[in-house]
């Protein structure tokens, strides 16, 4: 027997609750720093608190080239001129954790308001494995 449907459209708890347990990291982003995350982007990026997402930009958690040998922060630009323009982007991306070690993850990202402010919702999957299948 199915369990009986939930009221969801005034739940700001029940959202929250999905955002920070999501399995895939989730991150909002303003101009190019981080203005939160959910659990699952801190462990991924072998950060400890929200507090040291905060203090991060996108440069900051990329190397220096992405995989087609651009520099991350020529893409950066360009990834986030789309995303303003069309409200909506996926692409691959090369991460950099803070332990220096790197990996590949497919990003989708929408801009949402937030308090009136346009805002990055971004949220990747981990595609390092997928990646090196297809080159097997």
């Amino acid at each position: 027997m199915a369990p009986p449907p939930m009221n969801i459209s005034d739940d700001s708890g029940f959202f929250w609750q999905i955002y920070n347990e999501a399995q895939d990291p989730i991150l909002l982003i303003q101009d190019v720093s981080f203005i939160d995350c959910n659990r699952s982007a801190l462990v991924q990026l072998g950060l400890r608190d929200k507090a040291e997402i905060r203090q991060l930009t996108l440069i900051s958690i990329s190397p220096p080239l992405q995989s087609d040998g651009r520099a991350s922060a020529e893409k950066i630009a360009e990834v986030s001129e789309l995303i303003t323009q069309t409200g909506y982007h996926r692409f691959e991306w090369v991460c950099q954790r803070m332990d220096g070690s790197l990996f590949d993850v497919e990003v989708t990202s929408t801009i949402i308001s937030v308090n009136g402010d346009p805002v990055i919702h971004a949220h990747w999957r981990d595609i390092g494995e997928q990646k090196r299948l297809a080159q097997k």
